[in-house]
Parts: C-alpha cells; structure tokens; sequence
C-alpha cells in the first residue's frame, strides 16, 4: 500500500549518500544486512561507522544492525536468523522492525 511505499521512499532517501545499496522492496533488498546497517549508520553515526560496513559479511551485518538497533531502542523483535535464512526474508518482520526505527527517529526530531 502507499504507507508501505513512503516508508521505502523514506529508507531510500536515508541511504541514498552509500552507493551499491538498492533498495526496491522490504525483503531481498535487506537480506544482506547492509541496507539495515546503512539506514542505522545515517541516524546513530556513533554506533555504526558507515565505512566499515561494505567489507563485512551478511551474517556480521545482520547481527550488528540488530545489536545497534536494540542498543538505540528499537522494540520489535527480529532474529538474525529469520534474515539470514533464505533470500526473501518475510516483509513483514522486516517492514515492521524499519517502521519501528522510523518512529524512534522522528520522535527524536
């Protein structure tokens, strides 16, 4: 629906400065962690260093994106192992976990 298209415009625009990151929906444009960790890096520069990201792999992403992001309060529940696990991780999960980062940053203003 178009919340669901705002919300990935909204990503986009947050990582659109870190090159070889395509986002174009809410599951296989995560499965590698990086675009997690690049949307973290833009809003919490100080967990995240942005530089570093490109030389990790899926699995270090992953699991460094959901450590920052319960670190900055993020409440909503994401296993690495649902991202890791295939491909298309569930948009859904993935959908509801960036609304939730969504939220913590604009009530941060």
């Amino acid at each position: 629906g178009s919340r669901r298209n705002a919300l990935l415009r909204w990503c986009q625009q947050a990582i659109s400065a870190y090159p070889n990151v395509e986002l174009t929906n809410f599951s296989s444009s995560w499965a590698d962690g990086k675009a997690l960790c690049y949307l973290l890096a833009n809003f919490y520069p100080e967990k995240i260093n942005a530089e570093s990201i490109s030389s990790l792999s899926a699995e270090e992403c992953i699991k460094l994106a959901l450590d920052v992001g319960m670190r900055v309060g993020v409440d909503v529940q994401l296993s690495a192992d649902a991202i890791l696990c295939n491909e298309r991780p569930d948009w859904a999960l993935v959908m509801k976990y960036i609304l939730n980062i969504y939220y913590l940053v604009s009530a941060q203003g």
